[in-house]
């Protein structure tokens, strides 16, 4: 069995949010809710929990959603002394997304319309 926890990306603009208007069946402390630097330590404290114990980790999208959401992601990961998952065995990364617009005819021998 594998376990996987999961962490917000502690921003002022998810702070707020979840002061005022949190997530049903979400309940973040007030430790976490005072700043984004307490909630950043106190995220650390939960990442460097899953480093020693092998979790798994989800991040939740709020503030993931741009370049410099990834790069806060990054560098919150580094502070606590993780780095991003590479794809491998165990980790094949995401799955490649569908193709929108597939090619009714994938043989290009063949003849789509057989009655010209």
């Amino acid at each position: 069995m594998r376990l996987v926890g999961s962490i917000f990306l502690p921003t002022k603009q998810l702070l707020a949010q979840q002061r005022f208007r949190p997530w049903n069946g979400v309940f973040l402390g007030e430790d976490y809710l005072r700043d984004p630097e307490s909630a950043e330590a106190i995220t650390l404290e939960l990442l460097r929990v899953y480093r020693e114990f092998g979790v798994g980790m989800v991040v939740e999208a709020p503030g993931v959603r741009t370049d410099k959401g990834f790069g806060a992601l990054v560098d919150l990961l580094g502070k606590a002394g993780m780095d991003l998952p590479q794809p491998g065995p165990s980790n094949p990364g995401p799955s490649p997304s569908p193709n929108p617009n597939p090619d009714p005819n994938p043989n290009p021998n063949s003849n789509p319309n057989p009655n010209s």
